[in-house]
């Protein structure tokens, strides 16, 4: 065997070589992108069905529950093309149970008093989420333009009204101890949470009703200004009176 025959040989076993670890890496790459793309859809299945039972059902219409479900399907079928051992089947037949319970006429998860500042942001931070996901469905083509539109703008009025439901939480406990003040300082905070959104129908209602409280607390705390006036005069008088009937008592005894 001559030396070009030698060279020639050494190279081809070269490249094969360099092609070999090119295509190892290429699958390990491939691989790696795949159990990746599977955590992620995993993940995103996970948010669905979380935001679906955590939302309140005060703020989860019909339309956003049918799409939160079109967007689980979609991840299922997602995971199943790419061949993972995760349960999709299982969870498919969930998704046709919670279709089946939403036609049906079922209210979904129950509805929720916002009490705390927390619960305030956290069903913000879900709606949030909820936001982008629709976003991404309009952006994808995955649901009717005019469909996404509507329910984003619904969405950002939901936002708002979370921070004007617990400012009215906050306005009804005052009421209850009879802290009018505070009471009607709540809803004009309830108020100004609706103000970005004032033309909407349900703003619209809301803002109504928050400024006919206003008005009738503000009645109850000129009523309850004079029942403390008039009991502070009574006061002062039975305190002069006491002064005066000791000061007689008093000037007997000198006697």
């Amino acid at each position: 065997m001559d030396l070009t025959t030698i060279v020639i040989f050494f190279g081809v076993i070269v490249v094969l070589s360099i092609i070999a670890i090119m295509v190892s890496q290429a699958r390990e790459k491939a691989r790696l992108e795949r159990a990746r793309r599977a955590t992620a859809l995993e993940d995103r299945f996970k948010l669905s069905q979380r935001l679906l039972s955590d939302i309140p059902s005060q703020y989860l219409s019909r339309d956003l529950r049918r799409m939160l479900l079109l967007h689980a399907e979609e991840t299922c079928q997602s995971l199943e093309a790419l061949k993972t051992d995760l349960p999709t089947g299982e969870w498919r037949q969930r998704i046709r149970k919670q279709r089946e319970d939403l036609e049906a006429g079922g209210e979904g998860p129950a509805a929720s008093r916002i009490d705390s500042k927390k619960k305030t942001s956290d069903i913000k931070i879900d709606l949030e989420h909820l936001y982008r996901i629709i976003e991404t469905m309009q952006k994808q083509g995955r649901i009717d333009a005019s469909l996404a539109k509507r329910n984003l703008k619904v969405i950002i009025y939901l936002l708002h009204r979370v921070q004007a439901d617990y400012h009215v939480h906050q306005a009804q406990e005052a009421t209850q101890n009879q802290r009018y003040r505070h009471a009607i300082h709540a809803y004009h905070m309830a108020c100004s949470a609706l103000d970005a959104v004032k033309d909407h129908p349900s703003a619209v209602k809301a803002l109504k009703s928050f400024r006919g409280r206003i008005t009738e607390l503000e009645q109850a705390a000129e009523q309850q200004s004079g029942d403390k006036a008039g009991q502070d005069r009574l006061e002062k008088e039975w305190d002069s009176f006491l002064s005066e009937d000791e000061w007689k008592k008093k000037a007997d005894y000198d006697d």
